[in-house]
């Protein structure tokens, strides 16, 4: 009796060991053309969120248009917006995860899954995030290549930097991973 109830006390504090080993990347979204006059952006109480296990959280609020006003509700995939998680995955090589963030309620996003990239990494391999970047939709030029991007049957919503420019981050850029300074 005495052996279970210490393999059970052990069992209990190895697991929450692994509970408390998961590692995450979180932080605010804001508007990066505040200092520019432009009125498209985004509230700087947007934020995103990362884990360890691939999994991500994305939440926009205060989306505006270029008048100012609050950004409507999107229809698909010609005018949702794109969150751009770019990494470093070693050897000089960045690497971008492309999601998809419709417009569900006026002026307001939130879309959450999973990087397949960073699932299909074995386990205990750092992998570095840079930050996250917001854009409008992709401009017509590029549409059908995000759309390819984002459909890749091998990595989905992932490009690579030597591939050239990212087709999905080629509308007006309005958001950025960082901070709003303010008075000390």
């Amino acid at each position: 009796m005495r052996y279970a109830s210490l393999a059970t006390a052990a069992a209990l504090l190895f697991s929450a060991g692994v509970a408390m080993a998961g590692t995450k990347v979180q932080g605010n979204i804001v508007d990066v053309d505040v200092v520019l006059g432009d009125s498209s952006g985004v509230s700087a109480k947007s934020k995103f969120q990362l884990k360890g296990n691939g999994g991500y959280k994305v939440q926009l609020k205060g989306i505006t248009d270029n008048a100012g006003a609050p950004a409507a509700v999107t229809t698909g995939p010609v005018d949702e917006y794109i969150a751009v998680i770019s990494g470093d995955a070693g050897g000089g090589i960045t690497w971008n995860y492309n999601i998809r963030v419709p417009i569900t309620k006026e002026g307001q996003a939130k879309v959450q899954g999973s990087v397949s990239l960073i699932s299909s990494v074995p386990v205990g391999s750092a992998v570095g995030v840079l930050g996250v970047k917001v854009y409008e939709a992709p401009t017509p030029g590029t549409a059908a290549a995000c759309t390819t991007v984002m459909t890749d049957p091998m990595l989905p919503g992932v490009w690579l930097d030597i591939m050239g420019a990212n087709p999905c981050a080629s509308g007006d850029r309005v958001g950025i991973s960082g901070v709003v300074t303010e008075a000390p």
